[in-house]
């Protein structure tokens, strides 16, 4: 560079060099189309023995791009025209392999020391994974911001690259710029300084003025016994209605064995405002008697900011639980911690959230962290979650360090929203949990959920580790994981086990199942056993399976490999009412097949509309309905229980309910009846358990209003109040299989 521009050189720091290699103008075609390809080969290189600090210990290493390609095509060229016009070029000239893009492509070799790697960046491009290099190693990744990472993950001396990049740079209205993007960090003495995003541009229009330089996060970690310092600090780009906004993210956390603090922020400048959060916590306190100790404290609250609570499989993760309870996963963090929250609480103007932790003891056996996150703005919602952890024996300072007998740590989700008529209380095992060696994994979930307005009125469910094999789960029930055990009690044996429970309007199901394995190098044995039952009522009906297996293997070498197998088992189905049923009796050479009871499957009959109406709707008394509202509503003197008072009659609201919906609506007698509006769309219901389809029933809800014995029911307005129905009343399915309403 100094031969070109002595001026310019002299504002280039030591160490980094920037050379113009060569220029290309090119013409190509193929008689029906004409393409122009221009192109610039620079270099620009940093030896990192010239860093301060940490110089002495990089000497000989070199970081870069040489050469760097910028290509300007005006159409794309094949790979078979690339490869020909390539052929043409001087030597030290190439173009990327394949075919060559429309528009600009940047086209590096990257340098790391001795790591030497091709990048290309199609300016424009979609995102995705790009071909794996010939050599091996990982495959870049091309990113929808003009950007192509690559795993790195190299040391040298106390300089780790965890991953680079290439990337093209336009900003509006000004210059664009080639960069080389680098997550890295530096380590010594203990304190790791880590940089998120650090670009190195270069300008395409004036290769030889000085790069710029551009850092998206840095972070800061100290970790020496007792003492763990972490410190983040991140620029980063959100998208917010089309548009995007420059967002400023930090957290800090000090933490010793007793005691930890910390705190994670965000903020944005949007048109009609700032967004931002913040969160606390403190911990290492010991307040109130050794059956309840306050162990913690946590809070925050955001402005122009969604609360969005995880999934029960991510609440152990989360940092706002994580942070309060034992710090971040292994391996994860405060910067990775912000790019998650990013998700979790997204800037929305008008939206507002506080949240409490508190953090409890008993004992030093039951460990428990519980936030109270309450949103409001749009909408009023209401989330808890919480991790709780049981050890047992709990912790002995005195005796040292003992493996517990079990170990139990649960993830909570309570979710309570008003506007959607939704309440749900969910909790899942942790991989955590164990139970009398760590070898013995404990899984499972319980979860129940109640609708009390809205699509699914009057529907829920209540289940631990799950739902029957054949009942087909609705959409909007929530899953959970089989309550189980999986254990490898020695390299040759293993026993796992499984159970479930649910119930739901129509029905209620259980099962289990336990399998054990003994396998060595040539003899193979096993036990399996399982059983399942549903029970449905209005109509009653019952189902019932129970399945039976043992099965040996044994390989052994005579004349060549050889293996023999035994297995025997029974499968046993059961069904009712009335009582029938079938099994088979496997003997591995033979299967006995037995029916007993009585024939025709597990089918249950429907029910009659009077057993319906006497055993799942209100009295008859209390079938219909009748609510009052005026400005002005009092009880007449001496009037009888069912009198509904003197009220306004300029502001009279009549409210009128049935247990029964309706298919349709009048006013007046049967002899000077009109029809009622009934607000649009789909009237019609059946009668699940007297298995009746919707449109096979026919409800008129009536309305007969008189003053003086002369009929008034003109004088009145008439709106329709529309409400959902439980599906398994209402559905028109014997079985109900969908969540669809009708």
């Amino acid at each position: 560079m100094k031969a070109l521009s002595p001026t310019a050189a002299a504002y280039v720091p030591e160490g980094i060099r920037l050379d113009l290699r060569q220029a290309l103008f090119a013409l190509t075609g193929n008689g029906t189309r004409t393409g122009y390809l221009f192109g610039v080969e620079v270099a620009a290189t940093l030896d990192l023995g010239r860093l301060p600090v940490v110089g002495d210990h990089l000497r000989g290493t070199t970081m870069g791009v040489d050469p760097l390609r910028l290509l300007a095509a005006t159409a794309a060229l094949p790979a078979a025209e690339a490869a020909a016009l390539a052929a043409l070029l001087p030597a030290g000239f190439t173009l990327p392999a394949g075919d060559l893009a429309a528009g600009f492509t940047v086209d590096a070799t990257l340098l790391l020391g001795p790591f030497t790697q091709a990048l290309a960046v199609p300016v424009g491009g979609p995102p995705g994974v790009s071909p794996a290099p010939s050599t091996g190693g990982p495959a870049p990744v091309r990113t929808g911001d003009d950007a192509t990472w690559l795993t790195v993950q190299r040391s040298f001396g106390p300089l780790h690259i965890s991953r680079a990049g290439l990337a093209w740079r336009q900003s509006p209205g000004g210059e664009s710029r080639v960069a080389l993007l680098l997550d890295a960090s530096v380590t010594v003495a203990g304190l790791t300084l880590s940089l998120s995003g650090l670009a190195i541009g270069v300008s395409t229009t004036d290769p030889l003025s000085m790069p710029t330089f551009d850092l998206a996060g840095i972070g800061l970690a100290y970790d020496t016994v007792p003492l763990r310092i972490d410190g983040a600090l991140r620029k980063d780009t959100i998208e917010y209605e089309g548009a995007s906004y420059t967002a400023y993210s930090g957290g800090l956390s000090v933490r010793t064995p007793t005691f930890s603090v910390g705190a994670l922020g965000s903020y944005v400048q949007l048109p009609a405002g700032p967004s931002l959060f913040a969160y606390a916590y403190l911990n290492g306190l010991h307040a109130g008697p050794p059956e309840l100790s306050v162990r913690g404290l946590a809070g925050g609250f955001g402005y122009n900011r969604r609360f969005v609570a995880p999934a029960i499989d991510q609440v152990a993760a989360f940092p706002l639980v994580a942070d309060a309870v034992t710090g971040p996963p292994p391996g994860t963090t405060l910067a990775d911690e912000l790019r998650i929250l990013a998700d979790y609480l997204p800037p929305s103007v008008g939206d507002y959230f506080l949240a409490l932790g508190l953090r409890v003891n008993s004992f030093e056996m039951v460990d428990a962290f519980l936030l109270v996150a309450a949103a409001f703005g749009h909408r009023f919602e209401l989330d808890v979650l919480g991790l709780a952890t049981v050890v047992l024996p709990a912790p002995d300072a005195g005796a040292g360090p003992v493996t517990p007998v079990a170990q139990i740590q649960l993830a909570i989700k309570a979710t309570l929203v008003p506007e959607d008529g939704y309440l749900s209380v969910e909790a899942q095992l942790t991989r955590a949990s164990y139970l009398l060696s760590p070898d013995c994994h404990l899984t499972g979930g319980f979860a129940f959920a109640t609708w009390f307005t809205g699509e699914h009125t009057g529907d829920f469910t209540l289940t631990a580790g799950g739902y029957h094999p054949q009942f087909p789960v609705p959409a909007h029930y929530p899953t959970v994981p089989r309550l189980g055990f999986a254990w490898q009690v020695t390299k040759q044996f293993s026993i796992a086990g499984a159970g479930y429970f649910a119930l739901t309007p129509t029905m209620l199901m259980a099962g289990g199942r336990i399998t054990a394995l003994w396998q060595d190098d040539s003899l193979r044995a096993g036990f399996d056993a399982s059983m399942d039952f549903l029970v449905s009522w209005q109509p009653y009906h019952y189902e019932a399976s129970l399945h039976v297996s043992v099965g040996v293997s044994y390989t052994f070498s005579l004349f060549g490999t050889h293996t023999l197998n035994v297995q025997v088992g029974a499968d046993v189905q059961v069904w009712g009412p009335d009582f029938g049923g079938t099994a088979a009796i496997d003997l591995d050479i033979v299967t006995v097949r037995i029916s007993f009871g009585a024939n025709g499957g597990a089918k249950p009959e429907p029910v009659s509309w009077d057993r319906f109406r006497d055993t799942l709707l209100p009295p008859r008394d209390r079938i219909l309905g009748l609510a009052v509202r005026a400005d002005t509503h009092r009880p007449a003197p001496g009037a009888a229980a069912d009198d509904l008072g003197v009220v306004d009659p300029a502001t009279l609201v009549v409210s009128t309910t049935s247990a029964i919906p309706a298919s349709g609506a009048v006013r007046g007698t049967p002899d000077r009846e009109a029809a009622l509006p009934t607000g649009g769309g789909r009237t019609a219901f059946g009668i699940g358990p007297a298995d009746l389809a919707p449109g096979a029933v026919t409800a008129v809800h009536r309305i007969v209003v008189t003053h003086d014995g002369m009929p008034v029911e003109d004088r009145f307005d008439y709106t329709p109040v529309r409400r959902g129905l439980p599906f398994a009343m209402w559905g028109g399915r014997l079985t109900p299989r969908s969540p669809t309403r009708p």
